[in-house]
């Protein structure tokens, strides 16, 4: 039997903003904005290596010219241009 709290899933900006919150001075949470921008380098990187992965998933089901294209671009998008 599942409860609400099991179906529950955070929006993005929420755990920025809870990893972003997650240090404390004297006790009480502030904003890191060094926390911040750490969080939204690893969801840059994350969103682009899914990508990569998915045309490289494509890549496997079309054609050999368009799947040489879909790799080569996978790559592009991974190393971030």
């Amino acid at each position: 039997m599942t409860t609400p709290a099991d179906d529950y899933t955070p929006t993005t900006e929420q755990v920025r903003n809870r990893h972003a919150y997650s240090r404390k001075m004297n006790g009480v949470p502030f904003h890191d904005e060094e926390f911040a921008a750490r969080f939204d380098r690893w969801l840059d990187t994350t969103i682009r290596q899914a990508k990569a992965e998915a045309l490289r998933e494509a890549a496997a089901e079309v054609y050999p010219r368009a799947a040489t294209w879909l790799r080569a671009r996978a790559s592009r998008i991974e190393a971030g241009e």
